[in-house]
């Protein structure tokens, strides 16, 4: 699956480009059960297996660092980014910042 690149946000995480990008639920509403609001992460070639991560609502904002964890604990779990075909549907996980991380730097992040 290709995905189109208009509106795709760059992230590095643990050493793989990645593209991702937030959708709002269409009906305005963040938690529609028709089309909830979700985070799609790919590869950088946007080709292969999309992760598509649904944001419950009351879960927070959207942040680089919350979309790193996420990417990171579905690769650990075998997805593996430009490869594939199809969607991985997840829930998108939350980020907690490591008190050493002062210097304005997500870790995961690039």
């Amino acid at each position: 699956m290709t995905v189109n690149k208009k509106g795709l946000r760059s992230i590095t995480v643990d050493g793989v480009e990645l593209r991702w990008r937030f959708r709002l639920s269409p009906c305005g509403v963040p938690d529609c059960p028709q089309d909830p609001s979700h985070v799609m992460i790919v590869g950088a070639s946007r080709q292969g297996e999309v992760a598509i991560c649904y944001v419950p609502r009351h879960s927070g904002p959207v942040t680089p660092g919350r979309v790193a964890v996420t990417a990171r604990a579905e690769m650990a779990d075998g997805w593996r980014p430009g490869e594939g075909t199809g969607d991985r549907h997840v829930m998108l996980r939350e980020y907690t910042p490591k008190p050493e991380a002062t210097d304005g730097h997500v870790q995961g992040e690039g």
